[in-house]
């Protein structure tokens, strides 16, 4: 992780709870031509809320964390076509610009028109501007992407988001534990990947954990070993978390 400087840039999703006072929020960027219903949208959010629950419970009464449970919230959708969005509710903000891209150079079978949310509500974007005032409100910012990119293998993940394809994250939204997403999510903490010899522990893993892609479909100990671990060589960085 010091190779890697992965808890380095003060976006990690500790720093976006305490950003956003105990909430994260999510715009789903859908790279997809598929229609989604009212209650697909309902439950990718509950599903959000459930992989960030499975993390940060871990968090709770541990070394000074504040929090208890924290509140996700999707507060927009960026899409192809804003008639994808079937019965769109009164409350529900939907996105429609849109760039280009890169990867489907490389790869066609890649849609070529990537959906973008506005970067002015965009934490990502401005996290490191402590006096920037999001238009509207912080309640109205978005801190991650969950990404949906049609043909996308595998999973990514950062302080951005998680991105994988939108058949998986369609075909797994009502299960208990999504292991792409809770993997990623993983990552948004400064977790790091263990996929090469060199990267893990000397004497092995006392127990499976799910940052190594296929070890275990749900977080063990291990993993919330490193995340309190991690958390209690961040939080006393100067002016980084007020405690």
């Amino acid at each position: 992780m010091v190779k890697e400087g992965s808890t380095v840039r003060r976006n990690l999703i500790f720093d976006q709870i305490f950003a956003g006072k105990g909430t994260l929020n999510y715009v789903v960027r859908w790279q997809s031509d598929k229609a989604v219903t009212l209650q697909q949208r309902r439950d990718i959010a509950a599903m959000l809320q459930r992989q960030v629950d499975n993390w940060t419970k871990q968090l709770q009464g541990y070394d000074g964390w504040p929090y208890g449970q924290i509140q996700v919230k999707v507060v927009g959708w960026a899409v192809p076509n804003a008639n994808q969005i079937l019965n769109k509710q009164s409350n529900e903000i939907v996105y429609t610009d849109y760039i280009f891209d890169e990867l489907s150079n490389t790869d066609p079978r890649i849609p070529a028109k990537l959906p973008v949310a506005p970067s002015a509500l965009s934490r990502f974007e401005h996290f490191n501007n402590p006096n920037y005032q999001y238009p509207s409100g912080l309640d109205k910012r978005f801190d991650m992407y969950l990404w949906g990119t049609t043909n996308f293998g595998g999973g990514a993940g950062g302080d951005w988001g998680q991105r994988m394809s939108e058949d998986y994250i369609l075909s797994t939204v009502n299960s208990s534990t999504n292991v792409i997403v809770s993997h990623e999510i993983g990552h948004g903490f400064g977790l790091p990947d263990f996929y090469q010899p060199q990267d893990r522990p000397p004497g092995g893993f006392p127990v499976p954990t799910i940052m190594w892609a296929g070890n275990s479909q749900v977080i063990t100990d291990w993993d919330v070993w490193m995340l309190r671990y991690t958390w209690s060589q961040i939080k006393n960085e100067s002016s980084r978390f007020r405690l």
